[in-house]
């Protein structure tokens, strides 16, 4: 069942009758739709209903960013126990601390398409061409889009194929779609002027929805940084002392320098997986989101920690974000809509550095598994 008439509530019913029919089995606990069911195109095809996420409030999370400046209350969706307890305790500690500090190093959100030439005595001439063309392959992109901005064009040479890494800016939305479309179109138009026969409007060089060390080094979306010192008559809420939680810090790098690992963290990805899914966040990015670093330092019998998120993918409009229940998680951290993707970016990293900062002090302490029993367990 497809066409403009896919979200009727006959043909969701259809659907829903077919497969409790065929499989056997009561789809009731997810077919029961508040929303109107023409609000969902754009979000899913084959509709046959909505999926619930438990969603806990954790802070407050005092953060002293160039966007974000207060205290907040962050909404995370997940079914994993435990998991909102230990990112409270940390933003709780941050803000008796003072507070993070944040700021955004970078901005890069990016597409790569790729052009096969018939040999390399054909690439300079491309080159060359390119970068005499750039205002009119920029304004031919940027037709497809109110928003998006093409800020550079960065060539990558493989062979007898160019890889061009288009740059944008995509304002408060994560812009993946709208740079899509606006990419083919550029490409395209390179491809009539320079007459092509092959061209792909997207390579897998910007690793969209893959872990890459190019995204790692270079930025994906925004490259976050958030920092805190903990005094020692913090860090006893902790149950330990800073030695031991940088003792610990030590081994979890070893480990994952020895494990091959992109990025060294404990647990970025779960804050960011459980944000994402509460705000309408494409859930797929937190194999670039998740990605991170943490850094610890003694500081006599305190400790200083950072976190740096080279890849953050978010967005404030557009895709998700229009559900209500996005809406309301949004909107608890004052997030929704434009003007805003700069402050949930900070959000972002300091809810990464209070997760970093609980698990540090858990592992530390000999509380970790003590916690998961206690919390983690349904009976």
């Amino acid at each position: 069942m497809s066409g403009s008439d896919d979200y009727s509530s006959e043909n969701v019913q259809k659907r829903v009758r077919w497969i409790e029919k065929k499989f056997g089995v009561d789809l009731s606990p997810i077919s029961s739709i508040c929303e109107p069911l023409e609000s969902f195109k754009g979000n899913i095809e084959n509709l046959v209903g909505v999926a619930s996420v438990p969603v806990g409030v954790i802070g407050p999370l005092k953060i002293l960013g160039e966007f974000a400046r207060g205290e907040f209350y962050v909404p995370l969706a997940t079914t994993e126990g435990v998991l909102a307890n230990s990112f409270h305790r940390g933003s709780r500690l941050i803000t008796k601390a003072g507070g993070a500090n944040v700021q955004i190093l970078n901005r890069s959100m990016h597409v790569s398409p790729a052009f096969k030439l018939n040999s390399l005595r054909e690439i300079r001439p491309f080159l060359a061409w390119l970068l005499t063309h750039f205002q009119d392959i920029k304004a031919v992109a940027e037709k497809t889009t109110k928003h998006g901005k093409l800020r550079s064009i960065h060539p990558k040479v493989s062979g007898s194929k160019v890889i061009l890494k288009m740059v944008y800016d995509t304002a408060d939305a994560m812009g993946m779609n709208m740079i899509t479309i606006a990419s083919d179109h550029a490409a395209r138009y390179i491809a009539k002027k320079c007459r092509i026969k092959t061209f792909y409007p997207r390579s897998n060089y910007s690793s969209d929805k893959k872990n890459s060390a190019h995204c790692y080094i270079e930025c994906y979306g925004r490259s976050v940084q958030a920092d805190v010192i903990l005094p020692a008559d913090i860090i006893r809420y902790l149950g330990t002392t800073a030695k031991k939680m940088f003792e610990y810090y030590q081994l979890q790098l070893e480990s994952c320098v020895a494990a091959g690992m992109h990025g060294a963290n404990g647990q970025i990805a779960n804050g960011i997986a459980a944000l994402f899914i509460a705000t309408g966040q494409d859930a797929a990015h937190v194999i670039n989101s998740g990605v991170g670093i943490t850094s610890c330092e003694l500081r006599g019998r305190d400790i200083y920690v950072s976190v740096t998120l080279p890849s953050l993918l978010v967005g404030t409009v557009g895709g998700g974000t229009k559900r209500d229940y996005a809406k309301a998680c949004l909107s608890i951290m004052n997030c929704y809509g434009a003007g805003n993707s700069d402050k949930f970016a900070e959000i972002a990293a300091a809810l990464a550095l209070s997760g970093e900062l609980s698990i540090l002090g858990a592992l530390a302490s000999g509380t970790f598994v003590k916690a998961h029993e206690i919390y983690g367990r349904n009976s």
